[in-house]
């Protein structure tokens, strides 16, 4: 009788136990899904985007008839994003490409020699990406009367590390389904 008390606590024990680890594993597991949500929105906020405008080529600029919109885009998170995507809302509601983009790399931080006064990047490669060390990437849209413009925007996509897709749109950043 004594032994079977002995091995009814000793599996009891068991039982307990393994329990008890598969609980921890769910809550460790939870708090690090919860830890990678928190990293991604914190990276997701890193991309900075800064809207502007200019007169068009040949328009005064105290009066212009048309202008071009402007948008950059600027990394500072801590991992590369790729898809970099950059459209403009003319007025609220429809949508158009930029009709330029340029990444602009950040010659600035290599050491003296190994660029030259007035060397660009040609990374056709790196088309749509920005690493963390690049200064940003320039976007327009094509030439836009002014009376067509009411409440214009800039609206940029891209996927982070993770390969979830984030929109920036009016200083708000969340969260877009993959396609």
């Amino acid at each position: 009788m004594t032994a079977l008390g002995t091995v009814g606590s000793a599996l009891g024990a068991v039982i307990i136990a393994w329990c008890s680890g598969r609980q921890a594993n769910k809550r460790i597991n939870e708090e690090r899904e919860r830890s990678r949500r928190r990293e991604q929105f914190t990276e997701a906020y890193a991309v900075k985007v800064v809207q502007g405008e200019r007169a068009a080529p040949g328009q005064p600029e105290s009066k212009p008839s048309a202008l071009v919109l402007v948008a950059i885009v600027v990394n500072k998170g801590s991992y590369t994003i790729t898809g970099v995507d950059v459209q403009f809302s003319l007025d609220g509601e429809h949508v158009e490409p930029a009709v330029r983009n340029e990444r602009v790399w950040s010659f600035k931080d290599l050491p003296e020699g190994l660029y030259k006064p007035g060397d660009k990047a040609e990374e056709r490669a790196m088309q749509g990406v920005l690493a963390p060390w690049d200064a940003g990437m320039r976007s327009e849209s094509a030439e836009v009367p002014v009376q067509s413009l009411k409440a214009h925007h800039a609206i940029v996509r891209w996927t982070d590390e993770w390969g979830q897709r984030w929109e920036h749109r009016l200083g708000k950043v969340e969260k877009v389904p993959n396609a």
